[in-house]
């Protein structure tokens, strides 16, 4: 085998070696954000449904005594009562929307992980189509066959 094919294919080699770490590296760094980012979504979701649900029972509470005090005639003490009951109703609302975002921001960083994976199966499959070209390539360059495009 002449000198110029060894060096192609050792070229080719390193590129497919370079080519193939690239892709390792991020998978492992997709997996590692997604397992984070699963782990932080999923505690946010619960502690998002817990503070929802102590703030709902603030609003029942805030209602049922703004009611209690009304049937008093106490208007100046159900008055507020009735703000702090709504208020607390929209927190709850809001606080339930911050959980559903983190587990959506979650579902589409698992999807663009599963997309970084197959960007790197991409990367695989072009090194080796690579090597495999600079292999051909080396081998029409010393004549030891036709040239790759046939003609």
């Amino acid at each position: 085998m002449s000198d110029i094919v060894i060096k192609i294919r050792a070229e080719a080699a390193e590129l497919k070696a370079g080519f193939d770490d690239a892709a390792n590296v991020v998978r492992e760094r997709s997996a590692q954000m997604a397992e984070a980012f699963g782990t932080f979504a999923g505690s946010a979701a619960e502690r998002a449904d817990a503070a929802s649900g102590h703030l709902d029972k603030m609003a029942e509470t805030a209602a049922f005594a703004a009611a209690g005090f009304a049937a008093l005639g106490q208007t100046e003490i159900s008055a507020p009562l009735v703000g702090v009951a709504a208020g607390a109703e929209s927190a709850a609302a809001a606080v339930r929307v911050l959980g559903y975002g983190a587990e959506a921001a979650s579902s589409l960083l698992g999807r663009a992980a599963d997309a970084a994976n197959d960007n790197a199966a991409a990367v695989h499959e072009m090194a080796a189509a690579n090597e495999e070209a600079g292999a051909s390539w080396g081998l029409w360059a010393t004549g030891a066959v036709s040239k790759p495009c046939g003609c």
